[in-house]
C-alpha cells in the first residue's frame, strides 16, 4: 500500500485514516529521536534495582551511565540524583570513602541549585554524608 501525505480523504472513517497517514508521514519525514532524558531515568532505575538485589557493580555501572546522560544534557538535578544514587551504591558495597565523595558532590549540587529542590531535602543529603563518615571510622 502506498501512503501519501494528502490529508483530503473521503473514506467513511477519514479521521482514523488521516491519523494513520499523518503518523506514517511523520515516521518517514522525521529521523528517529532518542529520548535521552528517559534513557537516563531508566539507567537510574536499573541501578536502583540492581542495588536492591545486591549486585553493586552493575548498579554502579548503570548509575554512572545515568550521570553521563545528565551531564550531557546539562541536567543538574539529574546529576545530583545520580551522585546520590552512586553514593548509596558505594555505601551498600562498603566503600565508604567513595560514598562520601559522591554524597558530597550531591550535596554541593543541592546547595547550588536551591530552586531545584525544596530546602527540606538538604539535610537528607548532608545526613548521608555523615552516615558514610561514621561507617568509615568504625
Amino acid at each position: 500500500m502506498t501512503y501519501t501525505c494528502d490529508m483530503r480523504t473521503r473514506a467513511p472513517h477519514r479521521h482514523s485514516q488521516r491519523d494513520r497517514i499523518t503518523r506514517k508521514c511523520l515516521t518517514v519525514a522525521l529521523p528517529p529521536r532518542r529520548d535521552r532524558a528517559g534513557e537516563g531515568v531508566a539507567y537510574g532505575n536499573l541501578g536502583n534495582a540492581y542495588r536492591s538485589q545486591g549486585d553493586y557493580a552493575k548498579a554502579i555501572d548503570y548509575h554512572k551511565q545515568c550521570l553521563a546522560i545528565a551531564k550531557e544534557m546539562g541536567d543538574r538535578a539529574g546529576e545530583g540524583k545520580a551522585y546520590g544514587n552512586l553514593g548509596n551504591a558505594y555505601r551498600s558495597q562498603g566503600d565508604n570513602a567513595k560514598a562520601i565523595e559522591y554524597h558530597a558532590q550531591h550535596l554541593a549540587i543541592e546547595k547550588e541549585g536551591r530552586s531545584v529542590r525544596e530546602p527540606w531535602h538538604w539535610p537528607h543529603a548532608l545526613e548521608r554524608v555523615r552516615q558514610s563518615r561514621r561507617r568509615q571510622y568504625r
